[in-house]
């Protein structure tokens, strides 16, 4: 774990489709390049289980087409096999590369189970539609569904010289051996950028910093045009995920949310 970012592991909900291959492959590709643990967890709802308690609650049976009452235990032992099936597509999927990562059954409400389990040194790797979802108080990795990781620029986003994008955009661009980009604000001090970058282990020849307007998505959009980036690295929006959806949307690339 870097000392200067602070991260200690990748935290991904791998429970009833929230992930599939693709997002698993993804998620170990940032974790190696972030040196953190990939933390994947399977939350059984605590919802559906209460469900199955209300005298009313009745399930579609098949083939014999009856209205039946749910069976508690029954609906229990089909979530502890869905857990064991979900870490079986890990193990399947990732074998053992060297990444370190663990795995975790919880229950209860999801995204309270998530909010408990995570802090702020963490990252929460939201896929899909989710993506667009509450934004946790940890760091979040938006990552599009079907995503296969990729070369190309590492992009950071820096509205300011204390910005914390850069220190992180500059870890992964020296871990991957690829470009830095760096869309840097007009009153950022590009000299120190560079100076930042290179010092971070980024090769001079691999730096560029373009002095634009980083104040809204439209503005980065335009900035990046046609480039081929694998990442945007940036400070996580006042207003959550959902500032930055169209950028995110538009680009069809990782974000990470600092």
């Amino acid at each position: 774990m870097s000392e200067s970012d602070g991260f200690r592991r990748l935290v991904l909900d791998i429970g009833h489709g929230a992930a599939d291959a693709a997002a698993l492959r993804a998620a170990e590709a940032f974790a190696r390049l972030l040196g953190v643990e990939l933390h994947c967890v399977f939350i059984e709802d605590e919802a559906v289980l209460a469900l199955a308690g209300l005298p009313f609650a009745r399930e579609y049976r098949l083939p014999t087409h009856d209205w039946s009452p749910i069976d508690a235990s029954a609906l229990a032992a089909e979530l502890r096999h869905a857990a064991v099936q979900a870490r079986q597509l890990l193990d399947r999927t990732l074998g053992d590369d060297g990444v370190p990562r663990a795995f975790e059954v919880l229950r209860g409400e999801p995204a309270a189970c998530l909010a408990g389990l995570c802090r702020t040194d963490d990252i929460v790797v939201r896929v899909g539609p989710q993506a667009r979802g509450a934004a946790p108080l940890a760091s979040c990795l938006l990552l599009p569904r079907g995503f296969q990781p990729r070369g190309g620029a590492v992009v950071a986003v820096m509205a300011g010289d204390d910005d914390p994008a850069l220190e992180v955009a500059c870890r992964i661009a020296a871990a991957a051996g690829d470009g830095l980009m760096v869309l840097a604000g007009r009153a950022v001090d590009e000299a120190s950028v560079r100076a930042r970058a290179v010092a971070a282990g980024v090769p001079v020849g691999r730096v560029v910093v373009r002095c634009v307007a980083v104040g809204k998505p439209a503005d980065i959009l335009s900035a990046l045009g046609g480039m081929r980036e694998q990442v945007i690295v940036m400070a996580r929006p006042a207003a959550g995920e959902a500032e930055v959806a169209g950028l995110f949307e538009g680009r069809r690339v990782p974000m990470l949310l600092i």
